[in-house]
């Protein structure tokens, strides 16, 4: 089977608009938001059509992160807002609370979905979101979180014939660490 020709052009475009997001959320800058507006629009038709309901619920509240995250980011970028670092205790309750809402939406997405992988998607998408607020709030483990995240994903998305978004994920977890060492080193700058 030729993959590249399984990709519908709105995978493509989607593919695309995310490596933009990255890009200049790596470089720690406000129109990251921007492409991440257009790549959830893409993702979010996408898996409606595949019937994952979680990560298309997830690129609805990733659309009104965007939103929240530029106007975030510009204001920090007035109020000379950096990186941050969360201590133990906050990992610790963000991770709690991760689980058990991961529990709730599980028994949603079980139920009242046709959704084949319920507990996957559901983990996935409690955990993702949880990773975009660290990114709004400029949180440098967020970019940890996507290191696992994004190789989770492309299991997801290679089992569910979403290869576009498999090779994305595949690239994503690559610029998930170096994103990592960049604001690492942003943060370190203004330690000083």
């Amino acid at each position: 089977m030729n993959y590249f020709q399984s990709f519908s052009w709105i995978e493509w475009i989607g593919v695309c608009f995310t490596l933009l997001y990255n890009y200049f959320m790596m470089r720690e800058n406000s129109w990251c938001w921007l492409f991440g507006i257009a790549s959830s629009i893409c993702a979010l038709i996408i898996f409606y059509q595949k019937d994952l309901m979680g990560q298309a619920c997830l690129n609805l509240f990733y659309m009104a992160m965007a939103i929240y995250g530029l106007i975030s980011w510009r204001n920090a970028e007035k109020k000379k807002t950096h990186i941050l670092v969360w201590k133990a205790n906050h990992h610790f309750y963000a991770l709690l609370i991760g689980i058990m809402a991961s529990i709730v939406l599980y028994v949603l997405l079980k139920n009242y979905t046709e959704n084949k992988q319920p507990i996957f998607d559901a983990m996935l998408t409690v955990f993702c979101l949880l990773a975009t607020y660290k990114e709004v709030k400029k949180i440098l483990s967020g970019w940890i979180y996507w290191i696992v995240l994004n190789i989770a994903s492309a299991v997801l998305y290679f089992q569910n014939d979403l290869y576009g978004y498999f090779i994305l994920m595949i690239i994503y977890s690559g610029l998930s660490i170096v994103g990592y060492f960049e604001w690492k080193k942003i943060y370190e700058k203004h330690l000083h």
